[in-house]
């Protein structure tokens, strides 16, 4: 139990260091719109999912380190596509619109490597449910014994071998 609130103490740490950096960025970064400083905060946010992603390697039990991961994700993939989609139409002129298809194609192509990569982990976590239940069968097996096998076993004629000739 102490591994857990351990856990989760890092846990908030990390959020409320990324709340303090985001926040940051978006007062240190003033331009005429809001638009550059949740473009950066988008991409901070991405980055801080792939160390959250990698993280999980240090780990036992990573359930905190998927949940940052997934979270961190979602709020930079959300505020890159809101921020593409939405501010242009707030903010005539802030971008051409081949900039912003050009923006959205990369987000889509961006998009695709987490979810194959989420669809490939649930894949694999799938299979090691079933091999840890063929693993826990063959552990309460009992183990055949070494004369059980076809190799150890005495001929079936109950005469003995004849001997060969001329000896």
């Amino acid at each position: 139990m102490p591994g857990r609130f351990a856990g989760f103490v890092l846990l908030a740490i990390f959020v409320a260091i990324a709340a303090l950096v985001f926040v940051g960025l978006y007062l240190t970064i003033q331009t005429a719109h809001q638009y550059w400083a949740l473009f950066a905060i988008g991409l901070v946010a991405l980055l801080f999912a792939v160390v959250s992603y990698f993280s999980q390697a240090l780990s036992r039990e990573p359930l905190y380190e998927k949940a940052l991961a997934y979270g961190f994700a979602a709020f930079g993939f959300g505020i890159l596509f809101l921020s593409t989609l939405l501010f242009p139409f707030l903010y005539a002129g802030l971008l051409s619109t081949t900039v912003e298809v050009e923006l959205l194609i990369l987000l889509l192509v961006l998009v695709a490597v987490p979810v194959a990569g989420a669809m490939m982990g649930s894949r694999h976590r799938a299979s090691d449910v079933s091999r840890a239940e063929a693993r826990a069968t063959w552990r309460s097996s009992t183990p055949p014994s070494a004369l059980d096998y076809p190799a150890a076993q005495t001929p079936a004629s109950k005469d003995p071998p004849t001997p060969p000739r001329g000896s």
